[in-house]
């Protein structure tokens, strides 16, 4: 049963110590603080995340939200990103709070099978909702991508097929840099992500986060080229250091 991976990663936490590093790193930008953290998963962390994801994929719809048909090994590959970002988030939140992986509730752990639920979630917190949102960069350098009008923390969003969300209390931007490659990234590089990222030809950065308040006051209706799908985005011009944001859940 799925929640059988929370012992194997409560396991592999307590066995390795270089499981993830996290980095400090400047932006040529005063946005966000002028710093993101990057991250460096240990290839024990993304075979883990990629295990999840091959048995949640044969409950995955086989199109994405424009819906547009996907392989197998796109979908495996897209949730294998989505898993380690919320893996990343949970053993961020662990290691600048202090606590341990009881502390953090991530619900691919917990739950009994992987039939979707409108009640599921990312992480939880003391009781807060978060979600993690992973994204491409599409432009020639990071610094573009986070300073561009057209990017920021993905909030809720509504399709035809989901057609309702529960507010979170804590959305997070993370976001998959792929340096020389500009433009859309293609489904061959998609489907390559686990030995991409391991081979280090994809970076990978946790950019910031945003409480609900401020996505209701700065969220700003978008479809990110998806006409099927609309997204609420807090542009990354409207958001705090990430630092900042690690502050205040330390404090709930």
């Amino acid at each position: 049963m799925p929640n059988e991976y929370k012992n194997t990663f409560s396991k592999i936490v307590s066995e390795k110590n270089d499981l993830i590093i996290f980095l400090k790193t400047k932006i040529d930008s005063d946005t966000i603080g002028g710093e993101i953290i990057e991250v460096l998963p240990s290839k024990e962390l993304v075979d883990f995340s990629n295990m999840i994801a091959v048995e949640k994929a044969s409950k995955m719809m086989s199109f994405n939200q424009n819906l547009n048909p996907r392989s197998n090994e796109v979908i495996i590959s897209n949730l294998c990103r989505g898993i380690l970002g919320e893996a990343a988030l949970q053993l961020l939140l662990i290691n600048y709070i202090k606590i341990t992986t009881n502390d953090i509730i991530r619900f691919d752990l917990e739950r009994e099978t992987f039939d979707y639920v409108p009640t599921e979630y990312d992480l939880k917190y003391k009781n807060k909702r978060i979600e993690v949102r992973t994204s491409n960069n599409k432009f020639e350098s990071l610094d573009k991508y986070i300073n561009s009008n057209e990017n920021g923390v993905i909030c809720k969003y509504i399709n035809n097929i989901k057609q309702a969300e529960k507010d979170s209390d804590y959305y997070f931007a993370i976001v998959y840099d792929y340096p020389g490659k500009i433009g859309p990234i293609s489904d061959r590089s998609r489907a390559n992500f686990v030995s991409d990222i391991l081979n280090k030809e994809i970076k990978m950065y946790i950019i910031t986060g945003a409480n609900l308040a401020e996505s209701k006051k700065y969220g700003i209706t978008k479809n990110l080229g998806q006409n099927n799908t609309k997204y609420l985005i807090i542009n990354f011009s409207n958001c705090r250091n990430i630092y900042k944001v690690l502050e205040e859940i330390k404090k709930i």
